[in-house]
């Protein structure tokens, strides 16, 4: 069986982590499956699984114009994929491409979506998270029409889905994101020497691990969309020394959209006062390594999606500061939206939310427990839908 996933970003540990996991379930369900995938942007990719990566289609070929972009990215998309004959398509899982979040920015499911249809080949939409549907796109509805199935990450999407598509209820289904669903087993741990110095580093002594955003805050309000700026450096270094105050531990940096938000954590890190009790994790550390890594915090600061993911990975307490409804769903689903808030909230109130699940240290570890019957629920829809999708070539 060919199989193409289309659209993986790579640039960021969460996007691989997905990615990673998908491709680990394909392998363990199919006898020799030949995996390629499309990536949706031109850097790097590190993903243990072993796959075919077809060529990058650069930003410089597809001009400024955002629909003439859309066509011209899949009239390049198709030449690309021309090349082999595929049974299936797959979109990658990822951020809310397919709606209106974002401003100027390509349609890539839409692009393999069109794709697909025109090339006649069944495609999945695998645990994305979509919407908010506030203006009219080309080719959208008819490509999710034509979708064999789909599947939304958290409810937030999925409401927005079966909003927008009442038609498709049917074939519209709320699972949960596949790093979720990511098994131990399915993954070789570095066990190398960067990885040892990092554990022996958080093993020494108490630290608080914390990821930052580097990007806005996109939020829908009264179907209004709005968007403003992360905190800035000053802020945030002013943060994380209370936070160093408060708990009398160290603190250590994870980066995940790397290397840009490497770049602004070292300069978070030279404006703290406290900044000796500061270390900042290697970032060559693979995803899975993160999440055995942050096994030995005592708690976890998470402005990011993902890294909130690895925090309930790890059953460590955490806060997470939200940037998108995607996070917002995916915490109300698991009951632990009572540790999180916006990131537009502001700093106060970001510390206030951090000082109180400092405090309820013990309720989030138990509360996540508690927690771990709708990840196993919603795991299984991943798996039951894909699972279903690919029996279409057998």
């Amino acid at each position: 069986m060919k199989i193409l996933i289309t659209n993986i970003w790579g640039n960021n540990r969460g996007d691989e982590a997905q990615a990673d996991a998908l491709i680990a379930h394909i392998i363990n369900e199919q006898i020799k499956p030949e995996i390629s995938c499309f990536l949706a942007n031109d850097k790097s990719l590190e993903i243990n699984n072993p796959i075919k990566k077809l060529p990058f289609i650069t930003s410089e070929l597809l001009g400024n114009d955002f629909i003439t972009r859309d066509d011209l990215y899949y009239n390049l998309c198709e030449r690309v994929v021309a090349e082999d004959k595929y049974d299936l398509f797959i979109e990658a899982p990822h951020g809310p491409d397919i709606g209106d979040l974002y401003t100027n920015r390509l349609n890539y499911g839409v692009s393999a979506g069109r794709l697909a249809k025109h090339l006649s080949i069944p495609i999945h939409f695998a645990a994305s998270s979509y919407g908010p549907f506030l203006k009219d796109i080309p080719y959208r509805k008819e490509v999710l029409s034509y979708s064999n199935s789909i599947v939304a990450r958290e409810p937030l999407s999925y409401e927005y889905l079966v909003n927008y598509v009442p038609e498709l209820r049917d074939k519209i289904h709320l699972g949960i994101d596949w790093v979720f669903a990511s098994n131990e087993a399915d993954f070789i741990y570095s066990h190398n020497d960067i990885f040892m110095k990092e554990q022996t580093i958080l093993q020494s002594e108490d630290y608080i691990g914390a990821t930052i955003n580097p990007v806005p805050i996109r939020r829908i309000i009264n179907d209004n969309k709005k968007e403003t700026n992360a905190c800035n450096n000053d802020e945030l270094a002013s943060f994380f020394d209370k936070v160093i105050e408060l708990s009398k531990m160290k603190l250590a940096f994870f980066s995940h959209i790397y290397p840009i938000d490497s770049k602004n954590i070292t300069i978070i890190v030279n404006k703290m006062k406290h900044n000796k009790d500061v270390h900042i994790i290697n970032q060559s550390i693979k995803w899975f390594d993160i999440v055995k890594l942050m096994k030995h915090l005592k708690f976890f600061i998470s402005f990011r999606y993902h890294p909130t993911i690895f925090a309930i990975k790890a059953q460590i307490p955490f806060t997470c500061v939200m940037n998108q409804h995607k996070t917002e769903g995916m915490l109300r689903m698991l009951g632990l939206e009572e540790f999180s808030l916006y990131e537009d909230e502001g700093i106060n109130n970001i510390y206030n939310i951090f000082c109180s699940c400092w405090n309820k240290r013990l309720k989030i570890v138990d509360s996540i427990l508690e927690s771990k019957h709708i990840v196993e629920n919603k795991t299984s829809v991943n798996r039951h839908i894909l699972n279903d999708f690919m029996r279409l070539i057998r």
